[in-house]
């Protein structure tokens, strides 16, 4: 894995795990509260 893969991958599961921790505050993400407007 390339540094620039790997960097990708670390960033994708940062945002994912973000994602799951305000859904389970009861936070929706960025993108779907705006989404909703």
């Amino acid at each position: 894995m390339s540094g620039r893969e790997a960097e990708a991958s670390m960033a994708y599961a940062v945002k994912d795990s973000a994602e799951a921790l305000m859904s389970a505050l009861g936070v929706f993400p960025m993108e779907r509260s705006i989404g909703a407007l």
